[in-house]
């Protein structure tokens, strides 16, 4: 019996204990709380009893039950708390019911760097993200530095109940960003000495990809050194939230945003001073060149990566026209955009995109992307435009087309360009009523030096070929390679078919000299056919059979020659 009792009042004791702990960690405060009581009051009734203190009222029989009824009633509770317990640790491993694994689940993890790096680790401003448990997975420094953390391993995985005084008891504030997607209000905050401060905060569902809430992103204002300006800052941060498009979120928060801080310095602009300095921190430090101007194309704000990207300091700029960095050819393109805003009087914060060629100082030119947005105040109308250099996308696109018109190996155009080459030469001709000629050329000996020293010898001789083609022929000449050892050349203001025969003979010689690579000699000649519009054909594909009809003739008659195009050659071939 003294033994059932004495370890019954030890557990009951472990109990109380524990109960007490919960009591002052957990919201369940005052259930944890009276269960402790409780079991405090049990362990004192065993003890009492033990030592003889309390009536002897128990029975042997009766006694040894009581006992263990007195055992059993905390070892159950013991039972609870160890399956409430991995309940819990259960459900916070569940990838959708902590934050940081259903970020990690729905995003990248180089997504998830970059968001944390881009838009919260570089801010000047508090931010953290939590789970829907509660617990906070990542903060910020600025974070940190509010809540005087030594470190961010002191705050990571604290229940954000802890940090500040939740003003509503029956509602969370997981509760209410559940239900109403976000929560902003002011709360008094108790920093990591235990001081109290009074904060700003506000709470939204981060979304993945699909829309679908993942965590909780927190930010935090410090109210106390700057009260009066924070709460104007809070105000406008909630217009524009409530006003910015959700597939254009970055874009319209920033010039929202712009707008806001120019006319809060015009209207006070001592008491949005440090403000204005954050703001304009940001702006100068930005990637891309932003610059302000108003109806009149006046520049008023100039920052540094506009500098670096037109050459003009911010001071030689200003008060200059907008116009004066814009080239006199694509001007017309940007002030369409301006007058349409300004006539209509409807601006756009968003801002439209528009492709000019801007103006350095050095007088050399650059293709520029300009996103131009507008936006209104009580002196009128104001635009932003941000914009960078696309020289290196256009030279990229410029390869791209090259590569799609031209031949790789030799850089002469293509089987494409030469046919839309040809058909804008044939309606030139049949504009001025002049004549053309369609010289297609096939190499002789070429399948020697293929079969003999291999394809890559065969390149370099047909690069070679290329390159005398160009030489010999006029620059107005239009020279490609169909394929193989295939080329064609588009004469055009032919005078005179002798004038052709010359060229052909000329393109002969220049072919037949010997070509030397790495100290062998490779001999190849060319069988030449010729065809003229109007007189064998008045479109592209009728000149290029008859060409190609005037050229194996040649072939089987020897070859290293050139011959037009007749009506014989018709009659023969379909005699064949």
């Amino acid at each position: 019996m003294e033994v059932i009792l004495a370890i019954s009042a030890g557990l009951q004791i472990l109990v109380a204990l524990l109960s007490w702990r919960l009591s002052v960690r957990s919201y369940e405060r005052i259930a944890w709380g009276l269960m402790a009581l409780a079991f405090f009051l049990l362990a004192a009734r065993s003890l009492l009893i033990l030592v003889g203190l309390l009536p002897g009222d128990w029975a042997p029989a009766f006694g040894f039950r009581a006992g263990l009824v007195d055992l059993a009633i905390p070892a159950l509770v013991l039972v609870g708390i160890a399956w409430r317990y991995a309940g819990r640790l259960l459900h916070a491993r569940h990838p959708l019911n902590s934050g940081r694994a259903a970020a990690q689940v729905l995003y990248p993890s180089d997504e998830i760097a970059d968001l944390k790096e881009k838009m919260l680790g570089s801010s000047a401003s508090a931010f953290a993200l939590a789970g829907f448990d509660g617990a906070l997975f990542y903060t910020n420094p600025a974070f940190i530095k509010i809540w005087g953390f030594p470190g961010e391993e002191q705050v990571v995985g604290k229940s954000i109940s802890e940090l500040w005084q939740w003003p509503d008891e029956e509602r969370s504030l997981v509760d209410q960003v559940r239900d109403n997607g976000s929560w902003t209000g002011e709360v008094t905050a108790t920093g990591f000495n235990g001081a109290l401060f009074s904060a700003y905060l506000g709470a939204s569902l981060l979304p993945d990809r699909a829309g679908k809430p993942v965590c909780i992103a927190i930010s935090v204002v410090d109210l106390t050194p700057h009260a009066k300006v924070e709460a104007k800052l809070r105000k406008a941060y909630s217009e524009i939230e409530r006003e910015l498009d959700r597939q254009q979120i970055e874009n319209a928060q920033f010039h929202e945003l712009l707008q806001q801080e120019f006319e809060e310095r015009k209207r006070a602009e001592e008491a949005l001073l440090d403000s204005e300095k954050r703001l304009r921190s940001i702006v100068q430090n930005a990637g891309d060149a932003i610059i302000l101007f108003d109806s009149d194309e006046t520049i008023i704000f100039w920052n540094q990566a506009a500098e670096m990207l037109f050459g003009f300091k911010a001071l030689e700029i200003t008060g200059e026209a907008f116009s004066s960095i814009i080239t006199q050819q694509t001007h017309h393109i940007y002030q369409q955009e301006k007058d349409r805003v300004i006539v209509s009087g409807k601006t756009d914060p968003v801002g439209k995109i528009i492709n000019v060629m801007g103006l350095k100082k050095d007088g050399s030119e650059m293709p520029l992307e300009l996103s131009l947005s507008s936006w209104k105040t009580s002196e009128g109308i104001f635009f932003t435009a941000i914009g960078r250099d696309v020289t290196e996308r256009k030279l990229a696109e410029d390869r791209l087309e090259f590569m799609a018109t031209h031949d790789i190996l030799t850089g002469l155009p293509n089987r494409t360009l030469f046919l839309d080459r040809l058909s804008h030469a044939i309606a030139q001709a049949s504009r001025n009523r002049s004549m053309l000629a369609v010289v297609l050329l096939d190499l002789d000996g070429f399948k020697h030096i293929n079969d003999t020293w291999g394809h890559a010898r065969g390149d370099q001789v047909l690069q070679v070929i290329g390159s005398r083609l160009e030489n010999t022929l006029r620059k107005s000449d239009t020279i490609a390679r169909l394929g193989g050892d295939e080329f064609t050349v588009i004469i055009e203001n032919v005078n005179h078919i002798d004038d052709v025969s010359i060229i052909a003979e000329k393109i002969s010689s220049a072919l037949s000299v010997p070509i030397e690579i790495d100290g062998q000699e490779h001999r190849v000649t060319a069988s030449i056919g010729i065809s003229l519009y109007p007189k064998d054909g008045e479109d592209h594909e009728n000149l290029l059979m008859k060409a190609d009809m005037a050229m194996y003739f040649i072939k089987e008659r020897g070859k290293n020659n050139h011959h037009f195009y007749s009506a014989s050659l018709s009659t023969h071939a379909s005699g064949n």
